[in-house]
């Protein structure tokens, strides 16, 4: 908690400086205001020995005290440091401001990406970093966003945050420490003065509401008052005019052994401030490293960070270069590893999102510019140059190539299976070519057509089998073959029916049979040749064998069953 004062009283007689012999204080004033550094102006006489040692053995470190019995009155760093010699008198100046300073000096950029991150956490590291301490009015308040320290001082980014619950930074008059908000002070009773004079801020009040603030016109009353010897600090509580109000603007003044106070007074809302950002980010770019994706999210170590704990990094939501509402457009993630752009489009650093991942690294597949290609690691790509497109699953093993000169090639070391619950069309204007190792099958529920203006051919290395459950139709306007090295096989458990407008030719090398358990008819209107180089067999099992018309049985040996 804030140390208070005993009483409002400063014994001027009694005054001491620290580490310089003042024997007398001519001038002194010490300044209070929000979210700035308090500031003081010593002038003080100094013996005549001394002369000017007090300014050779001053630096950047040495701290100045001023205090009297009760407590310390202003301590804080020396800023400058004069001496000087009137009227056979030494004087000693020295301007010097709060400890606060110390974090207000080195400009950090900066993450803070874990959510569940508290204010108080976040002040007490930067107070550590400045050997300072802080201490906070709400120290559960927790950020719930992304916060980016960028080119900022930790006094300048803390004084940023702290308006995000619309408050202020103070420092601390009396030793190495400052306030995260405004302490809330003691309540003084009545503060007498007959020197004051009391207004509204208008302009205040338009600005701060305009910007989100809350407060009303009654919070723009503003007075400044004038009181001796009454000591107050910013955040003091004291009834004035009939109001109850609040230390705002804080200014001490003593000259020529008269202290004179000075001091300004508003309700407590008008300590309120309203949201400040860093005018920089707006429009900012920075890299950072996938660390982890989900959905449509990206979490990364940016490059402004040394290092970052997957588990509490920020979710950066992921632009593609199309996306809509109802689920539609592109969904390109990148990979752990990439590297993305995270851009602020706002001063706003929440609304930060990542976009557009880049190579770091040169590429084989980057050397033509006409030549384009979307690749995942996992050796899937489409690639697409001036004649063609080429869509592979497995390099050498998988692909789809799409070439405007030489039509459409499909490779697989696998099966490929085209399955449709409607209908396949296969055109060509020239020919098509089925082709396998094995076997070629072609099985139909119902009919089995294959037409052809011209001829109809069917070859096997070893056998060619054609099956139908039900009706099988083969049909050719001119010229039809079958042939098989070994076996041919033509099975039906219904009528299998062979017409020709021309001649038909059924001839073998070797043995042909025919055979029907009911009838077998071989009918034409002109001539039936049956022709074998060995035997030619004609069986029936039950009933009768026809032969009609003209007709040569040609073999060296001819049976009848």
């Amino acid at each position: 908690m804030r140390k208070r004062r005993r009483k409002m009283i400063i014994d001027v007689t009694r005054l001491s400086v620290s580490p310089f012999a003042v024997e007398g204080i001519v001038e002194m004033k010490v300044e209070q205001a929000l979210n700035q550094h308090a500031a003081m102006y010593l002038k003080g006489i100094i013996p005549k020995e001394n002369g000017d040692l007090g300014v050779m053995d001053t630096d950047d470190s040495t701290v100045i005290t001023v205090s009297d019995q009760d407590g310390v009155i202003f301590s804080g760093l020396v800023q400058d440091i004069r001496a000087s010699f009137e009227g056979q008198v030494y004087y000693l100046e020295v301007w010097a401001v709060s400890f606060s300073i110390k974090a207000d000096t080195d400009v950090i950029s900066r993450s803070f990406q874990d959510a569940g991150m508290s204010y108080q956490q976040i002040g007490d590291l930067m107070a550590g970093e400045n050997s300072l301490s802080m201490s906070m009015e709400a120290s559960s308040l927790s950020v719930n966003h992304l916060l980016l320290q960028y080119q900022e001082t930790n006094w300048e980014f803390l004084k940023r945050i702290a308006s995000h619950n619309q408050s202020v930074l103070l420092p601390s008059v009396e030793d190495e420490k400052f306030y995260f908000g405004i302490p809330k002070g003691n309540q003084k009773g009545s503060l007498l003065s007959y020197r004051f004079s009391v207004g509204k801020n208008i302009r205040r009040y338009r600005r701060h509401s305009g910007s989100g603030v809350d407060v009303s016109p009654a919070d723009s009353l503003e007075y400044i008052v004038t009181a001796d010897d009454s000591v107050l600090s910013i955040g003091d509580m004291v009834d004035y005019g009939g109001n109850t109000l609040f230390v705002r603007e804080a200014q001490i003044h003593l000259a020529d052994a008269v202290l004179t106070c000075r001091y300004v007074l508003c309700p407590e809302n008008g300590l309120k401030v309203p949201t400040a950002y860093n005018q920089h980010i707006t429009g900012l770019t920075l890299t950072g490293q996938v660390l982890e994706v989900n959905n449509d999210t990206v979490k990364v170590l940016l490059c402004v960070d040394e290092s970052q704990d997957t588990a509490t990094a920020y979710a950066f939501p992921y632009i593609t270069p199309y996306s809509a509402e109802n689920h539609t457009g592109l969904y390109l993630m990148p990979e752990v590893g990439d590297v993305v752009n995270i851009q602020f489009p706002t001063e706003d650093e929440s609304l930060a999102v990542a976009l557009s991942s880049y190579r770091q690294a040169d590429s084989d597949r980057t050397g033509d510019p006409n030549v384009k290609y979307l690749r995942t690691p996992h050796d899937k790509e489409i690639r697409i140059s001036e004649d063609e497109i080429l869509i592979t699953a497995k390099t050498g093993g998988l692909y789809i190539r799409l070439n405007q000169d030489d039509g459409i090639e499909v490779f697989s070391q696998h099966g490929i299976t085209v399955t449709t619950l409607s209908s396949i069309d296969m055109t060509a204007a020239g020919h098509i070519s089925l082709s396998a190792g094995t076997n070629v099958i072609l099985n139909a529920g119902l009919a089995c057509s294959l037409n052809a203006g011209k001829g109809i051919s069917a070859m096997a290395g070893k056998e060619l089998h054609m099956m139908s459950g039900a009706e099988t139709s083969v049909t050719s306007g001119k010229e039809m073959t079958f042939s098989a090295e070994k076996k041919l096989g033509m099975e039906t458990k219904d009528e299998f029916v062979v017409n020709s407008e021309k001649d038909m030719t059924v001839a073998s090398q070797k043995k042909m049979s025919l055979s029907s358990k009911e009838d077998l008819i071989q009918a034409s209107d002109k001539k039936v040749k049956v022709s074998a180089k060995s035997e030619v067999a004609i069986a029936c099992k039950s009933s009768s064998i026809k032969l009609d018309g003209a007709m040569d049985l040609k073999a060296s040996k001819i049976k009848e069953n």
